[in-house]
């Protein structure tokens, strides 16, 4: 969804009579925007991937964390956990007020759209004039290793112009 983001942006501005340089400039300008943090409701499909060990998930199950990721610089990289389902949606929804103004957002599931139309509902207030949150699924690369009942957000923070 990042990258939709940052071409939806570019599209915008060529639409508009941009020339290349500045649809590039554009692009580039969201990429440094974006950001992105989901959830796991599970840690069995990440081992199953082979992203993690069997012990830590092990453990991870154990315990019943809900771990919290972002990708910064196209890394995965840890942002948290939380002991249940509703505590790492609060987060979620706490971090993308953080962020806020925005000119996008996309709420994300696996299998739980419910669940995400009430986030984009409860987030529309923090867009900028943009359009309403979007709600997508997960792609299938993704849904593999997240599994279900996992959420995300896909933020694109206001301060446009290339």
């Amino acid at each position: 969804m990042g990258v939709g983001m940052v071409a939806i942006e570019a599209a915008t501005v060529a639409a508009g009579g941009a020339s290349v340089e500045e649809g590039a400039g554009t692009a580039r300008d969201a990429i440094s925007r974006c950001q992105c943090f989901l959830f796991l409701d599970t840690l069995e499909y990440l081992e199953k991937g082979g992203r993690i060990g069997k012990a830590r998930a092990l453990l991870g199950t154990l315990l019943r964390v809900r771990p919290l990721i972002t990708l910064k610089d196209g890394e995965v990289q840890p942002m948290g956990k939380e002991r249940t389902r509703q505590k790492a949606i609060d987060r979620l929804v706490r971090t993308a007020r953080e962020f806020s103004p925005l000119d996008r957002m996309a709420v994300l599931y696996s299998t739980s759209r419910g669940d995400a139309e009430a986030i984009a509902d409860s987030l529309a207030d923090l867009m900028a004039d943009g359009p309403a949150p979007m709600v997508v699924q997960f792609g299938p690369v993704l849904g593999t290793y997240v599994g279900p009942n996992s959420l995300g957000i896909q933020l694109l923070r206001s301060g446009g112009g290339a």
